[in-house]
């Protein structure tokens, strides 16, 4: 039989969605169903004694714990098995259970599984949680162990354990920190933990502590564990992972050259913001005039090295004094603690495989589908960078199915995401929003290269012709760098175009000014001619265009169509008929506060901070896997 544990304080709101969903799902199995209310002042207590009183087994609590309240319902529970859920949560489908009773049952060396958790890093600092980051990690159906403690909301737990952990810590009520030290102490009597995406339940978050005192009863919990757990004796019990403080970065282009992609700028820029120190390291010669405009340029932390070809010297750009480094003096001297290589640089190789060499941590992060491209620029070593990497990631589902074939190797989804000050700067008020929604007279905007080949010029003047009513606000370079196959008759199609009076062409901005056009459109798009190389793309410009709660109207490309505020016009001979009238639509539309913060709310978690949480992170999870070390998988 099975425990079911659920708290309540002041939760009549959602406390019914949780209870009914469990009772409806949970017919194939024994069960019972303890409630312990928490104070509640709201109700709730009245509505559960009335409407649930031959349903489930009600206790108080004299106190709002989290801690106290579970444990009074473990003092009462007969089950073999204890299964944690907070009321905020609920069940999705029947046998919600059934796999993770099936590991306790399989796998005795493990004593709980949880539906998420997460980690720390060796300053016992938290690290990425699961329940933030499990579409990124790419374990999705998948069960394994190794983390550093399981969130006790869809836990489920042996009632053996629970006796040798000795239950829940009071000291951590009302809440926060209880489940990570419970889960220390399961680590503690001998046994492992295990994440399980297998338990179907869903979670809405923050409704269980939204009136509590988060920062002052969090940093005064945190203290509690510190002193609790941080101490030689006992840190040797816990799974972390290990601190990044140097991170070589391997890419084509200078970061400040636009045509080597934001991805791996973004990432230089977070790293630094993280404190990390940064080895910047690049091949081509293009657009070195500019460089020193780079905003990180004469940043102490960030050093940016020129590649000698046909050498393993690497000469120093952002330096007062000529400075050469070779390969030795890099991995060996300097010793990054991660290499992380954002595109497949055949001259670049041998430094990415060197540092697989020495063991220290690779990632490839895949930020295209290379092979589609017309022209030769990287060498097209990309085989050999995944075979060296300890960890690979891609930016889509279908890059990642593509690779799977191709590789025989699981590549984490990291998709394209925006800046946080970006979105401070670009995002309006409701206000604001409503105030630009009223206006007669729409603007339509897009922002990125022009000259790039899948750039569909035929497109754009059929909008612009088709819809007079419209302003067409066009931003973005036109000249491409040396290396790239740019159209030749792009400046042919751009002084076309201006003889339409419903049309501006700015010519490139600077990335910070891009706000200030976005807050003042209706609507954006992405005309991409689609092919091999847009279908499997993660535009970075639809995640900055949702920032500023912009609909979106693009052609097809892939990861695009299961993303919010975003309708795609689908191939065929009509084509343009449909992007023009999805174009009005998405110009005209017009959404709800409540809409509107849903909004927010997805791309506060699409941002490059939290992007690079996951990149600078995954390659430690998987390097305790590869290596052997507490880490395995279950089918």
């Amino acid at each position: 039989m099975v425990s079911i544990i659920i708290l309540n304080h002041n939760n009549k709101e959602i406390i019914t969605k949780c209870l009914d969903s469990v009772i409806k799902y949970s017919k194939n199995m024994e069960y019972e169903l303890i409630v312990v209310d928490n104070r509640s002042t709201d109700g709730s207590l009245e509505l559960l004694k009335t409407l649930y009183k031959d349903k489930i087994i009600l206790l108080e609590n004299s106190v709002n714990g989290c801690a106290s309240g579970r444990n009074i319902g473990l003092r009462k529970a007969k089950g073999e098995y204890v299964c944690f859920l907070d009321s905020d949560q609920f069940v999705l489908q029947e046998n919600w259970l059934i796999s993770a009773l099936d590991i306790l049952k399989n796998h005795p060396e493990i004593g709980a599984v949880g539906w998420t958790g997460g980690w720390l890093n060796n300053d016992f600092v938290s690290g990425p949680i699961f329940d933030d980051y499990n579409d990124f990690f790419g374990f999705k159906g998948n069960c394994f162990t190794g983390v550093t403690y399981l969130g006790t909301g869809g836990m489920l737990v042996k009632k053996e354990v629970v006796d040798k952990a000795g239950g829940f810590d009071e000291k951590f009520d009302p809440a926060f920190f209880e489940d990570t030290d419970f889960s220390f102490n399961i680590c503690k009597a001998g046994y492992k933990l295990c994440i399980c995406r297998q338990i179907h339940i869903n979670h809405v978050p923050h409704q269980t502590t939204k009136n509590l005192d988060f920062n002052e009863i969090f940093y005064k919990n945190q203290t509690i564990f510190h002193n609790k757990w941080c101490n030689d004796e006992k840190k040797d019990l816990i799974k972390t992972l290990p601190l990044i403080n140097k991170i070589l970065v391997i890419s084509f282009y200078n970061p400040f050259n636009g045509c080597g992609g934001q991805r791996p700028v973004a990432f230089v820029n977070e790293a630094i913001s993280h404190d990390n120190e940064v080895m910047f390291v690049f091949e081509s010669g293009s657009d070195m005039g500019n460089i020193s405009d780079f905003p990180l340029f004469s940043h102490p932390k960030l050093k940016l090295l020129q590649h000698i070809s046909g050498t393993d010297k690497y000469k120093r750009i952002n330096a007062d004094v000529d400075e050469v480094l070779t390969e030795n003096e890099i991995l060996k001297n300097w010793k990054p603690d991660l290499v992380l290589a954002h595109v497949p640089v055949e001259g670049l190789f041998d430094l990415f495989s060197h540092a697989a060499q020495l063991g220290i941590n690779t990632l490839y992060d895949q930020m295209d589908k290379w092979d589609a491209f017309p022209n030769d620029i990287f060498g097209k070593k990309e085989s050999e960078y995944v075979k060296s990497a300890l960890c690979c990631t891609s930016i889509t589902d279908a890059l990642i199915k593509e690779n799977k074939k191709r590789y025989n190797i699981n590549f984490i989804k990291i998709p394209n995401a925006v800046y946080d000050d970006f979105c401070m700067k670009s995002m309006p008020t409701f206000d604001e929003y409503k105030k630009r929604c009223s206006r007669k007279r729409k603007k339509i905007i897009y922002a990125g290269a022009l000259w790039a080949g899948w750039f569909d010029w035929k497109l754009l003047e059929y909008s612009v012709k088709n819809c007079p009513e419209f302003d067409f606000i066009i931003i973005g370079g036109a000249e491409a760098a040396d290396e790239e196959n740019a159209d030749d008759d792009m400046f042919l199609n751009i002084n076309h175009l201006r003889k339409y009076p419903n049309i501006i062409f700015t010519g490139p901005l600077r990335h910070d000014k891009l706000p200030e056009y976005y807050r003042d459109a209706n609507a954006a798009i992405i005309p991409f001619i689609s092919n091999d190389i847009t279908k499997p793309c993660s535009p970075i410009k639809y995640y900055e265009y949702i920032s500023s709660i912009l609909p979106v109207v693009s052609t097809e490309i892939d990861d695009l169509c299961s993303l919010p505020f975003v309708s795609i016009a689908k191939n065929g001979e009509n084509l343009y008929e449909d992007f023009v009238a999805k174009l009005r639509l998405a110009a005209q539309k017009e959404i709800s506060l409540t809409e509107y913060n849903d909004l927010v709310n997805f791309i506060s978690v699409n941002t490059w901070s939290n992007r690079y949480e996951v990149m600078t992170w995954a390659p430690s999870i998987i390097a305790i896997e590869s290596r052997g070390q507490k880490y395995s998988f279950f089918a």
